[in-house]
Formats: structure tokens, C-alpha cells, sequence
């Protein structure tokens, strides 16, 4: 992801590390709250409530692997 002129994009390697860091811790707490919902057989509804968590997961996924 290097090109001659430096790094592509505009976030610090450190900075990357904590977005990509960040979006993994929020995919395991998406997950096991999907897990648990289906697990207490609530209704879908509430299942909804988790298209924040898995949304900022991927938006931090998305950003620390392509640096934006």
C-alpha cells in the first residue's frame, strides 16, 4: 500500500491501527449480541438495534485497512 511519493491515504499507520482495532473489538460485541438475542428468542425487531454496532464496525474495518 506504499507508492513511491509514501503512504496512500490520509491516516498515519498508528492512526489505521486504532481504526482497524476499533472495528474488530466492535465486531465481537456485534456478534455476541447477535448471539444472545437469538439465544433469548426475542423478536426480530430487536435484533435491529445491532445495524449500529456491525455499521461502526465496518466503517472502522473500512477505514484502518484502506487508511481513509
Amino acid at each position: 500500500m506504499e507508492t513511491e511519493a509514501g503512504l496512500v491515504g490520509n491516516l498515519t499507520p498508528r492512526a489505521a491501527s486504532k481504526r482497524l482495532l476499533g472495528g474488530m473489538v466492535l465486531l465481537g460485541v456485534a456478534l455476541a449480541g447477535a448471539v444472545a438475542l437469538h439465544e433469548l428468542s426475542l423478536a426480530r425487531w430487536w435484533r435491529l438495534t445491532l445495524i449500529l454496532p456491525f455499521f461502526l464496525a465496518a466503517n472502522g474495518l473500512f477505514m484502518g485497512l484502506y487508511r481513509t
